[in-house]
């Protein structure tokens, strides 16, 4: 099964758990890197393309490497998707995403 797979909404979903593990609110990183609030959050909704002087402002102010924003879960495959997107997860939400998916499987074989 193909996805269509919007890479600007997984790079978005990505600044956004790099903002957040960084403690900044998106009014806090627009200032930091000098583009609008308005600016932060259609990169995060993945609505506006990514442009090089804003990755690298980006990427210094969250302590990433670009790296870390472009590449990952964009494949063919639902289930390599998913693998790396639980990847992405904390070790708690993975317990609780594999709580999540425990039962779902006990529900649906009873």
């Amino acid at each position: 099964m193909k996805l269509n797979i919007d890479k600007n909404e997984i790079i978005g979903y990505r600044i956004a758990k790099f903002r957040k593990r960084e403690g900044y609110t998106q009014a806090e990183l627009s200032e930091k890197i000098d583009i609008s609030t308005t600016e932060i959050s259609n990169l995060e909704c993945g609505k506006n393309n990514l442009s090089y002087p804003t990755l690298i402002s980006l990427c210094n102010v969250l302590n990433i490497c670009p790296c870390q924003l472009l590449s990952g879960a964009i494949k063919d495959e639902v289930s390599d998707n998913i693998i790396d997107l639980v990847r992405e997860l904390s070790k708690d939400e993975q317990r609780i995403l594999y709580s999540l998916l425990l039962e779902y499987f006990n529900q649906k074989n009873p």
